[in-house]
């Protein structure tokens, strides 16, 4: 494995931080992040890579504020764009800001079904189901693999009453590689909730 501690090159830092993040060791990531920006102090990428890293392990603030470094130095940066809106609407927090990161990425890269689904979600927290539905089943589409897109649509179904529908997407979730901690588990809470109300 490359060591982005002792490598030199931008390419090669990258590799090994990829390699730290796909076995989800984001505190060796977040040190060998950090230790590479001593030497590559504009390097994007692994300012991406160090943002990322700290909302995984969990120091939600700092991600944030590495994220706006981030965007100070490019601004149409989609993929920050998107991670630090989709960040605000997952707490349900800066909802107007979270609304305005998403739209330009989307803006950025139209046809990207993650981003879509990250529109859709802000929209969801809102409360404009509409909308929400209108970019959720965009993503879909795009992305029908992706178990969160699937989760995000059930809840949409959910919140709207149309039970049936919620229930057929949280079971297409569960039949899909799920990589967030604990999503198995709260999608099939919904599913329990999705019978009981229904027994009412």
């Amino acid at each position: 494995m490359l060591d982005p501690l002792l490598a030199d090159g931008e390419d090669d830092v990258e590799a090994g931080l990829s390699v730290l993040q796909r076995r989800k060791m984001f505190s060796d990531t977040i040190a060998a992040a950090r230790s590479a920006l001593s030497r590559l102090k504009d390097s994007i990428p692994v300012q991406f890579t160090l943002a990322a890293a700290l909302e995984r392990s969990g120091r939600w603030d700092e991600s944030v504020v590495a994220f706006r470094a981030l965007l100070v130095k490019e601004p149409d940066n989609a993929s920050a764009l998107n991670y630090l809106g989709y960040m605000f609407a997952e707490r349900n927090r800066n909802l107007d800001e979270a609304l305005k990161l998403l739209t330009r990425a989307n803006e950025l890269e139209p046809g990207n079904g993650a981003f879509l689904d990250s529109l859709g979600w802000v929209y969801f927290r809102r409360g404009d189901l509409d909308r929400a539905e209108k970019f959720l089943t965009q993503s879909v589409a795009l992305e029908p693999f992706d178990g969160t897109v699937h989760e995000h649509l059930g809840d949409l179904f959910a919140a709207r009453g149309a039970r049936e529908k919620a229930r057929a997407s949280y079971e297409m979730t569960l039949t899909l590689e799920l990589e967030e901690e604990g999503q198995k588990e709260r999608v099939e809470k919904k599913l329990e909730d999705l019978d009981g109300a229904a027994q009412r």
